[in-house]
Formats: structure tokens, C-alpha cells, sequence
């Protein structure tokens, strides 16, 4: 008796925590995939940080493919003292690349970066200008990249945005369905 009613007490408490957790999960997908949605491609903002799939390995084995990267968004200022070692992310070629800074170089009087990615032999042919960053590496997310692509799809965000009616919807079909496999005798 006792030991019963302390037994589905935890289990309840539990069953609540998930509930909670899977609510805090489902909203946070949700205003990501409406943020992916209203950012133009590749180039996503969460919570003020800019936000990067990482596409290829040439930053391994420090960020892989698929990982999401966070940027602490930088003034043209800041983007105009950093230093060797630093890592970025870039404007280039119409594409965004994550590199760290192999060395910095004074080009007619203004400051440029050469980069180099990790796991590339050589440096990046052409230098970086403060104007062509988008933010200094801040942290990532293991295969986030993977996990922002796909609630970028359009059926992710329908879905998404529907899950709080088919939860409703599924407590009033396992409700009906309980009455249909245990009828009441007595009713």
C-alpha cells in the first residue's frame, strides 16, 4: 500500500519532468524554426549570437561537420583588433566559413586576417576584412548543424507548430479508446 503509493508518486513526478522537458524542448525548436525561417539562408541569429552550420571538416578536429556553431556578434571595431589564434566567421564568395585567424596583416593602412582552417595545408587565399565578419566563435553545439537543417524544412515548422493540437488531440483519443477496451459494466 505504502510503498505502492510512493512508488507511483515518482513515477507521476517523473512522467511531469518529461512533460516539462519535452514543452521546453518543443518551444525553443519551435522559435528557432520561425527565426530560421525569417533569417536569410545560412545566416541565423538565437538569442542575439549569430548561429552557423559547420559544412565541411576543414576546422576539425576542433568543430566537425554538422556541428552549429555560436558567435558573440563583434562592432566594426572589435572586429578590427583581433588576434592570431582567434577563430571567426566570415563573409566570403557569397558563403560563410568558420577559420581561425593564421595571421594578421596591415593592408594600406587598414588591418586584414589571413585564416586557415584546422585541418587545411594552407592558408585561405584571400584575406578577411573587419567588414566581411559576422562574429568571433563563442561555442558550439555537436551535430546541432544537423539538428537546425532539418526544423528549417517547412514540414518541421507545420509540425512544430501542430504538436500542441495533437497532444490534445492524442489524450482525447487515448481517452476513447480506454472506454472502447474497458467498458464500464455499470454504466
Amino acid at each position: 500500500g505504502d510503498r505502492r503509493g510512493f512508488v507511483h508518486r515518482v513515477v507521476r513526478g517523473i512522467g511531469t519532468l518529461v512533460t516539462f522537458l519535452a514543452v521546453i524542448l518543443g518551444t525553443l525548436a519551435l522559435v528557432i524554426a520561425i527565426a530560421s525561417h525569417l533569417s536569410p539562408a545560412g545566416e541565423y541569429t538565437v538569442f542575439g549570437h549569430p548561429v552557423m552550420s559547420v559544412l565541411s571538416g576543414s576546422m576539425s578536429p576542433s568543430i566537425k561537420t554538422g556541428d552549429l556553431v555560436f558567435d558573440s556578434p563583434l562592432s566594426h571595431s572589435q572586429a578590427q583588433h583581433l588576434g592570431v589564434g582567434q577563430i571567426i566567421s566570415f563573409h566570403s564568395g557569397g558563403r560563410v566559413f568558420t577559420h581561425r585567424i593564421h595571421a594578421v596583416e596591415g593592408v594600406g593602412g587598414a588591418v586584414a586576417y589571413q585564416t586557415k582552417g584546422d585541418r587545411n595545408n594552407a592558408p585561405d587565399q584571400a584575406l578577411v576584412l573587419p567588414s566581411q565578419i559576422v562574429g568571433l566563435y563563442h561555442s558550439k553545439v555537436p551535430f546541432g548543424g544537423y539538428i537546425l537543417a532539418a526544423l528549417h524544412k517547412p514540414v518541421a515548422l507545420v509540425l512544430l507548430l501542430a504538436s500542441p493540437l495533437l497532444w490534445l488531440l492524442s489524450g482525447w483519443l487515448y481517452a476513447h479508446i480506454q472506454r472502447f477496451v474497458n467498458p464500464n459494466p455499470f454504466g
